[in-house]
């Protein structure tokens, strides 16, 4: 049964749920399943089978050398001409 592993947290969601507290759900990749099959599932339950993974979804985030999701995309210096 590796397709119960988490390899990898690849995303993660925070909204309220429907008492209108915080919630956070987490996008994993199985172990042994293509990236199709990744699902969605409750941060509780995800921080409690695999610290590891969160920590290490965590750890990229913070990482400033690896792109994430915060970085902006399409963003473009604007350029000067240069005359001497």
């Amino acid at each position: 049964m590796s397709h119960c592993v988490c390899v990898c947290v690849l995303d993660c969601k925070t909204q309220r749920n429907e008492a209108g507290e915080l919630s956070t759900d987490y996008l994993i990749k199985w172990q042994g399943l293509p990236y199709s099959c990744c699902t969605e599932e409750d941060g509780l339950l995800i921080d409690r089978l695999f610290p590891k993974a969160v920590d290490e979804y965590n750890c990229r985030l913070r990482s400033a050398c690896t792109p994430n999701k915060l970085c902006r995309v399409g963003f473009r210096t604007k350029y000067t001409i240069y005359r001497q």
